[in-house]
């Protein structure tokens, strides 16, 4: 799926480090909004941060040690 796909109606690329309904943020020099759902079907190592048995899958704020250029 591209970042140009809509899905009923819903156009994901403007999900993309949008507030609205986002229920994450990661703070990587900057606060950056996210959407577990979606980064986790994305990313093993998301899923894996966000709906295991680690710290972060209970947590509104998740401050990471990497550059935003990074992230």
């Amino acid at each position: 799926m591209s970042t140009n796909d809509n899905i009923d109606g819903l156009d994901m690329s403007g999900l993309c480090l949008n507030e609205r309904y986002s229920d994450v943020e990661f703070v990587v020099e900057q606060r950056l909004p996210a959407h577990r759902n979606i980064l986790a079907e994305r990313s093993e190592y998301f899923r894996a941060m966000l709906y295991g048995d680690l710290a972060e899958s209970k947590e509104r704020e998740i401050r990471l040690e990497v550059p935003v250029s990074a992230f």
